[in-house]
């Protein structure tokens, strides 16, 4: 018998291999060690010893049972033990092997410790950056008393059409954040001209456009941001192209502005502007029926014309 026992170990991430053979005695799976000089890793809790001879006894066999042993030096232990029963000069015996794992336990707990707290360091991180934008929206704001609280409707209003669109996880949230900063380039726009409560001259006009370049300017360099520019740049083009700044038409257009076009518009004519009181409900929907083809989406439109906001 002492030929087959031995103790090996081994230079891998798992420190400890060992190999044990143990007799079973009687009925009730009291087991002795060949060589009780020799102290093996053996499982500490009673609910893994059952485990291990309960598999013994009714496969004969048990592989890679985790469970907690005690160290030599007094420690607990995770490792993996493997073992059969063999049958040894006419007696049946139990070959085990144990292989330790706890340093790899111990690793893979501190790697899901270290991506929880990567978690939640990228959510501060986001609700820093969703502050940061909620901050620029509300600077235009207060410098456009009249419009004050537009940008959060038509943010509900187009993160709502999105979802009815099918739209979700980040494109939903890049949707949510190009909506919020749709008229962030106004800011380069100067306050005789955003502020006139009159009609706009032709080079007013033209100045109070490059609105949608300004914006484009302003976030191309913010990496975060690159994914929400679609609308602050896109949002005044037209279905049938005769939009600007670039004239896109039909679905040439970025779907995130085509989506916004259309909240944008509504949102515009049923509250007051500068240079006009607010639309009835009734004739914006008749407005934007007949803008159907032209400055909107069809489909987008239809769908828009179904939810309970007209």
């Amino acid at each position: 018998g002492a030929g087959v026992q031995y103790q090996s170990s081994s230079h891998r991430t798992d420190r400890v291999h060992r190999v044990q053979v143990e007799r079973i005695t009687d009925r009730q799976h009291q087991r002795t060690v060949l060589h009780p000089q020799r102290k093996y890793l053996k499982p500490v809790y009673q609910a893994d010893r059952e485990r291990l001879v309960k598999g013994l006894l009714e496969h004969g066999v048990v592989e890679n049972l985790e469970a907690h042993f005690r160290r030599k030096n007094g420690d607990i232990g995770i490792g993996l033990m493997s073992a059969r029963i063999i049958m040894i000069q006419g007696e049946k015996c139990i070959l085990s092997i144990t292989r330790e794992i706890t340093d790899r336990i111990l690793t893979e707990i501190t790697l899901r410790e270290n991506e929880a707290k990567l978690r939640e360091a990228h959510h501060k991180l986001e609700r820093a950056y969703e502050a940061t934008l909620r901050g620029w929206a509300h600077a235009l704001e207060l410098r456009e008393a009249e419009t004050a609280n537009h940008s959060q409707r038509v943010v509900d209003l187009t993160v709502r059409l999105a979802q009815e669109l099918g739209i979700r996880g980040e494109e939903l949230t890049h949707i949510r954040r190009g909506a919020l900063l749709h008229d962030i380039g106004k800011m380069g726009v100067p306050d005789g001209i955003l502020l006139k409560p009159s009609q706009l001259t032709y080079d007013e006009w033209v100045t109070m456009r490059q609105h949608t370049e300004f914006a484009r300017d302003m976030l191309s360099d913010i990496e975060y941001l690159h994914p929400c520019i679609a609308i602050p740049y896109s949002h005044h083009e037209k279905w049938d192209g005769a939009g600007y700044p670039q004239g896109l038409s039909g679905k040439e257009i970025p779907l995130a502005a085509r989506i916004f076009a259309i909240v944008d518009v509504y949102d515009a004519l049923t509250h007051d502007r500068p240079y006009r009181p607010a639309w009835s409900v009734k004739d914006a929907r008749r407005f934007m029926i007949e803008q159907k083809g032209k400055h909107f989406d069809p489909d987008i439109l239809d769908l828009f014309l179904k939810l309970n906001v007209l």
